[in-house]
């Protein structure tokens, strides 16, 4: 049974989103399951001890133009690398399936490993990619 749906999410990365979330959505009514919408912040790229709060505003108003008003959900944030981020989010939020969006590979992740194909291997519950 599917109670709680992760979607990650990277505001200033269209792709990261735009082509997971409609299905997000289509399965968070079908399952009538909560959409937990997933923030990451890296930690390297500020000093900061909490997740940065000029942030939180753009999820939320992500979470209200794309989440209509009748699937159960709400905002999550966490500091980290994306990957390891999400399966801390996967964890602590008791989280059944993880929808996430992929790209096509570049060179990096021939060598350091996409942050879907990691969530996949380490991710204790199902993980659906979205292409």
């Amino acid at each position: 049974m599917v109670r709680r749906i992760l979607l990650p999410i990277d505001l200033d990365h269209v792709a990261s989103w735009e082509k997971s979330v409609e299905t997000a959505v289509d399965l968070a009514r079908h399952y009538q399951a909560e959409l937990v919408v997933l923030s990451v912040f890296p930690e390297m790229e500020a000093d900061f001890t909490q997740f940065p709060q000029h942030h939180i505003p753009a999820v939320e108003a992500f979470r209200r133009r794309h989440i209509p008003p009748d699937v159960k959900s709400r905002a999550v944030h966490r500091l980290g690398t994306v990957a390891r981020g999400i399966r801390t989010a996967i964890a602590q939020e008791d989280i059944d399936l993880v929808i996430m969006a992929s790209h096509n590979p570049n060179l990096g992740d021939y060598v350091m490993g996409s942050n879907a194909a990691n969530v996949v291997l380490h991710s204790p519950c199902s993980v659906l990619v979205v292409r």
